[in-house]
């Protein structure tokens, strides 16, 4: 008899648990691009590039809310090197 009030009370604890344990899912917009502007002989600095432009157009788009790129998903930095430069292209789901 105790087992089955324990193991009830375990059920119950248990289910208040998962209860206060939501989580929210993120808010997202379509995927943006965003294309460095002009070529860089740096790499990184056309993948950073890139990832300006992106959340320029995401908060001119959506406002600032929308423009971390931290928060985005689906992302993805591609760059094409074309001689001895680079240009980078930023594509993602903004999200808040």
């Amino acid at each position: 008899m105790n087992n089955k009030i324990f193991l009830g009370a375990f059920m119950m604890f248990g289910s208040l648990l998962a209860m206060n344990d939501v989580t929210f899912a993120a808010e997202c917009k379509a995927v943006l691009l965003g294309k460095s502007n002009g070529m860089h002989i740096v790499k990184e600095m056309a993948q950073i590039a890139a990832r300006g432009v992106w959340k320029t157009t995401a908060n001119a788009k959506y406002g600032s809310d929308w423009s971390s790129w931290s928060n985005a998903q689906s992302k993805s930095l591609k760059c094409d090197r074309i001689g001895t430069k680079y240009q980078c292209t930023a594509s993602g789901r903004p999200c808040h």
